[in-house]
């Protein structure tokens, strides 16, 4: 017997256990990544995890291409090469539903190495379960659990509210603060918006609705140039 294998259980629940794994390195892989690219700021690393397309890619459409990739490799009796070469495939094809240019190449080239991260993580099964365990389940469960978690950073933070007017002072922020509006359907809402840049930071805005989807923004033709953001936008609830 090989200790810390999974020899002995099911081949159903060996193979989704691989599949799982595959998903989970992929996830681990793309975590230390974003930290690294965020110099550790878990905001921005939060945000990064509450897309719910990146959970999608990795465990709904990589598990899913990995299980069609096993299908053809077993029917046509592939090798190895060939088999690796499917993975790079899958990586790029879920691109090409935006057309062949150059977004899709430079895109599709990032989905093919992802995909190779996910062939080798299938493999680790094999190698230690323990750990397997870990990036299967713990470290997916981690990686969810602190997407949920709000990381603004705010110091010296003062603000003013009126009926149509919201202005706010600040020593430090980073993250980002809602600022909720109720609309009703079919309503129009201006928006003015005026920013004192003092460091040079980085800054912008966005609006949503009610179902967190983000609401597309029309420029006044009177708008003006602040910081280099047009300073006037008008909103309408459809």
């Amino acid at each position: 017997m090989k200790t810390g294998r999974l020899n002995h259980a099911p081949t159903i629940v060996k193979y989704c256990f691989e599949k799982l794994t595959g998903a989970g390195f992929l996830l681990f892989i793309m975590a230390i990544y974003i930290l690294f690219l965020n110099l550790f700021e878990l905001y921005d690393f939060s945000k990064a995890f509450q897309e719910e397309l990146l959970w999608f890619v990795v465990f709904i459409y990589g598990v899913l291409s990995s299980v069609v990739i096993d299908f053809l490799t077993f029917k046509i009796k592939a090798g190895h090469w060939l088999k690796i070469t499917f993975y790079i495939l899958a990586g790029y094809a879920i691109f090409l539903f935006y057309g062949f240019n150059i977004f899709t190449i430079i895109a599709g080239t990032v989905g093919a190495i992802a995909a190779l991260v996910f062939f080798y993580g299938t493999a680790l099964p094999e190698k230690s379960a323990s750990i397997s365990l870990i990036i299967a389940f713990v470290i997916p469960a981690a990686i969810f659990m602190l997407s949920l978690i709000d990381f603004t950073e705010k110091q010296g933070w003062s603000e003013q509210r009126e009926e149509h007017m919201f202005s706010a002072r600040f020593d430090y922020f980073n993250g980002e603060h809602a600022i909720p509006v109720k609309l009703e359907k079919g309503e129009l809402i201006d928006i003015t918006m005026d920013f004192n840049n003092v460091n040079q930071g980085g800054h912008g805005f966005h609006v949503k609705n009610e179902d967190n989807n983000l609401v597309g923004l029309t420029e006044k033709s009177d708008g003006v140039l602040i910081d280099g953001f047009p300073a006037y936008f008008a909103v309408t609830v459809l």
